[in-house]
C-alpha cells in the first residue's frame, strides 16, 4: 500500500504547488477528475483522495455541478504593468529561464545549451531575433518586458508564476516548455509514456528490482516521469523500494551521489539490477559511481537515461536512453511563437512531443 499512498501524495503535492504558485488563480476551477486522472495516469479514486487533502488544507472547495474551485488567494502586484499594443509588436522572441541557486546555473547545463542552439536556428529560419534572459528573485520583470518589443515569449521550465502573469497582463503571447501552467499552453515531451516504456523494456529484459534517480520534486517533468514509472510498477508487478529512489538535481555530481546512495551498504540480493535515471547527465555520473563501487555495466547493473544528449557520443559503453528530439521541441516552440499554429491564449492546451527509446549497450538481458 506504500506506493498507493505515494501516488495520491504525488497528485496532491503537484496540484498544491501549482495552486500556491498561482497557476490556478483564486476562483478558477481545477481540471476535472477525469483530466487529472489522465494527466497523472492514475485512477479516479487516487485523484479524489488528493483533492480531499487540498480541501482540508483550505486551498480548494468542491461545488456540486460546478467542479473544484480554488479559494486560495495569490495576489499579484499590478504596478507599472501596462498592456502592449498587439499591432506594434516586432520580431523579437524572448526566451526566459530562471537562474537561481535552486536551478544551479541551468542555462549552462548541456540539455539547455542544445535546446537554445536549436531555438536560435529556428528563430533565424523564421526571420526572428531570439533574445535570452535569465531571471531570478532580484529581476525587475516589468522593466525587462518593457525593454523590448516582444513578438512573443517562450518560458522554459520552473518559472515563478508572477512573471508569467505579468506577461499575460501586458498582452504578450507566451508558451511554456517542460512545465505546466494553467494560464499558458504547455509544450513538453511525452515524459509519462517515455518513462513507462523504459520500465517496460527493463521488465522485458528480466529486471524486476529497479532503482530510479529522479529530478527535483518541484519539476513538472520529473513528476511526469515518476508517474510513468509508477504506472509500470503496477502494470508489471515491478519492485520499486523507497531505498532505491534517490532525488537528483539534473547534474553530473548528483547522479554520482545518488548512485552511491542507492548501492552503498546493500547486500547483493538487495541491490537493484537496473537503474532508470531521469536525464543523461546524471546517468553519466551514476556510471562513474557504479564503477568506483567495483561493479560493471551492464553485467552487474543495467542503466537507462533520458534525453539522448549530444555528449553521449563520448561515453562508454553507449548509453541506452530516451530520445527527446530536442530539435523538434525547438521547431514547434518557435513556429508556435511566430505563426501561432496553436492558440497561444488556449490555457488548457498541452502539446506532447513524441519520444522513443534508443537501444544501445547499457542494458543486459537477464531473463534467461
Amino acid at each position: 500500500m506504500e506506493n498507493v499512498k505515494y501516488l495520491y501524495d504525488l497528485v496532491y503535492s503537484t496540484l498544491k504547488k501549482e495552486i500556491l504558485e498561482g497557476r490556478y488563480p483564486s476562483n478558477s476551477l481545477l481540471p476535472s477528475e477525469r483530466e487529472i486522472s489522465l494527466r497523472f495516469q492514475v485512477e479516479r479514486t487516487t485523484v479524489r483522495k488528493a483533492l480531499e487533502i487540498l480541501v482540508k488544507d483550505g486551498l480548494v472547495e468542491k461545488k456540486a455541478g460546478v467542479g473544484t474551485k480554488v479559494v486560495f488567494e495569490n495576489d499579484i502586484n499590478d504596478n507599472e504593468i501596462n498592456p502592449v499594443n498587439s499591432n506594434s509588436k516586432g520580431n523579437i522572441i524572448g526566451i526566459f529561464i530562471s537562474d537561481d541557486e535552486k536551478n544551479s546555473k541551468k542555462i549552462m547545463q548541456p540539455y539547455y545549451a542544445e535546446l537554445f542552439y536549436y531555438l536560435e536556428i529556428e528563430g533565424k529560419n523564421n526571420d526572428c531575433q531570439v533574445i535570452y534572459t535569465t531571471i531570478n528573485a532580484s529581476t525587475n520583470m516589468a522593466e525587462v518586458l518593457k525593454s523590448q518589443n516582444y513578438l512573443s515569449i517562450i518560458f522554459v521550465s520552473n518559472i515563478d508564476s508572477k512573471y508569467i502573469e505579468m506577461a499575460r497582463k501586458m498582452n504578450i503571447p507566451a508558451i511554456i516548455l517542460n512545465e505546466h501552467h494553467l494560464g499558458l499552453p504547455t509544450l513538453t515531451y511525452d515524459n509519462v509514456g517515455g518513462a513507462y516504456n523504459v520500465m517496460k523494456h527493463l521488465y522485458s529484459m528480466g529486471h524486476k528490482n529497479i532503482g530510479v534517480i529522479t529530478g527535483p520534486e518541484s519539476y513538472y517533468t520529473s513528476n511526469e516521469k515518476l508517474t510513468g514509472c509508477l504506472k509500470a510498477v503496477y502494470d508489471f508487478g515491478l519492485i520499486l523500494e523507497r531505498s532505491n529512489i534517490a532525488i537528483g538535481n539534473w547534474e553530473y555530481q548528483s547522479g554520482f551521489n545518488c548512485a552511491k546512495e542507492i548501492f552503498e551498504g546493500k547486500k547483493d540480493g538487495e541491490k537493484p539490477t537496473a537503474l532508470f535515471i531521469f536525464n543523461d547527465m546524471m546517468a553519466i555520473g551514476a556510471i562513474k559511481a557504479i564503477r568506483e563501487l567495483g561493479m560493471s555495466i551492464p553485467d552487474d547493473v543495467s542503466i537507462v537515461g533520458f534525453d539522448n544528449m549530444e555528449q553521449l557520443k563520448y561515453t562508454e559503453p553507449d548509453l541506452t536512453t530516451v530520445d527527446t528530439k530536442i530539435s523538434t521541441m525547438a521547431k514547434i516552440a518557435i513556429e508556435s511563437a511566430v505563426h501561432g499554429p496553436y492558440d497561444l491564449y488556449n490555457t488548457g492546451l498541452i502539446i506532447n512531443v513524441p519520444v522513443n527509446l534508443i537501444f544501445r549497450k547499457t542494458v543486459k538481458d537477464i531473463s534467461k
